[in-house]
């Protein structure tokens, strides 16, 4: 499968089945049976946060990898083992973010957790950055594409949503829409998606990408 075909499909995949799993009010009922009835919280509890969305991103996972190879047979084409591992590295790494997103927001604040979560972000960027040797204003743009995304679906979600993990699988599938785009605008995609996102990326971009950096 080339890259902007699998790029398509994976984007598709991941934006349909969130609008779907949030639409359908699975979302909310998957949180209704993983979450603890504890006496006393400041926000949801660890345990049914982890659950929630390691089923959420091993679901989409699951989804997107059958389409991968499905539409690799029909195009006699089929996903490779850098494109399989990308899609569990950005699985694992979007939980990961998710779960710092959702602990600044408990601790933050529905008023502050964003301008904390950015700069958050501006660190893990650079420091991803120095370990793959990126330039620093293709890191710079990275952050700056991301971040108004972020701050854009934070206009877009309901804020009854912060402190919930049900506002990182919105956030999902806009960032999903955001980071496809920001592959074909040329943003690096050297750098780790430091954002909830069902999508991954095609992986020939990204050896490309490490190709141009090894010359």
């Amino acid at each position: 499968m080339n890259a902007r075909a699998a790029g398509i499909v994976e984007a598709v995949v991941g934006v349909v089945l969130g609008v779907v799993f949030i639409g359908s009010g699975a979302a909310a009922w998957l949180w209704e049976r993983v979450e603890a009835d504890v006496p006393w919280r400041n926000g949801p509890t660890a345990t049914g946060v982890l659950a929630y969305l390691a089923i959420c991103w091993g679901g989409c996972t699951v989804f997107q990898l059958a389409a991968a190879s499905v539409w690799g047979r029909l195009t006699d084409h089929p996903a490779s083992s850098a494109y399989l591992a990308m899609n569990v590295a950005n699985a694992l790494c979007a939980v990961i973010t998710s779960c710092v997103i959702l602990a600044t927001q408990v601790l933050a604040g529905v008023d502050r957790w964003l301008a904390v979560v950015l700069a958050i972000l501006l660190v893990a960027t650079l420091l991803n950055a120095y370990v793959v040797r990126e330039s620093l204003r293709r890191a710079i743009i990275a952050w700056a594409w991301r971040g108004a995304g972020i701050a854009l679906a934070t206009l877009l979600i309901d804020a009854y949503f912060v402190e919930l993990p049900l506002f990182v699988v919105r956030l999902a599938v806009v960032m999903t829409v955001w980071d496809w785009l920001g592959e074909r605008l040329g943003v690096t995609p050297r750098l780790l998606r430091l954002a909830p996102s069902f999508y991954a990326g095609s992986s020939s971009s990204r050896v490309a990408a490490q190709a141009r950096a090894t010359r």
